[in-house]
């Protein structure tokens, strides 16, 4: 039941819905740093194995999915932060290099 939610959670859908709420990067920040100790917590808590009477019960299956959610909505945040920082970069080096254009030109007076 504890992870019922982290099964029906779509990973992407997640992202894209953080993504449209325009998060900042500090909220992304935490959000990643959430999910990377929410890996963790599920590591720890689900064991590879298990003894039920006379069966062993392998858990390592079900804990590698459950890992796996949070650690792909991690790559997805990362991903979105890697777009977001690549767009500004971007849109700051167009600006730079029309003003580059716009110093390199020689004047034609005193006045330019």
């Amino acid at each position: 039941e504890p992870y019922e939610e982290l099964l029906r959670l779509d990973a992407a859908e997640y992202v894209a819905e953080k993504s449209r709420a325009e998060i900042s990067t500090e909220e992304a920040k935490q959000c990643i740093l959430e999910h990377m100790a929410e890996e963790q917590t599920v590591l720890d808590a689900i064991p590879d194995s298990t003894v039920v009477g006379l069966f062993e019960v392998s858990c390592a299956e079900i804990r590698k999915v459950l890992a796996s959610r949070h650690k792909k909505i991690v790559d997805l945040l990362e991903e979105m932060l890697l777009t977001r920082f690549r767009d500004s970069a971007q849109e700051t080096a167009d600006v730079f290099n029309g003003i580059f254009a716009q110093l390199r030109k020689a004047p034609k007076n005193i006045e330019q």
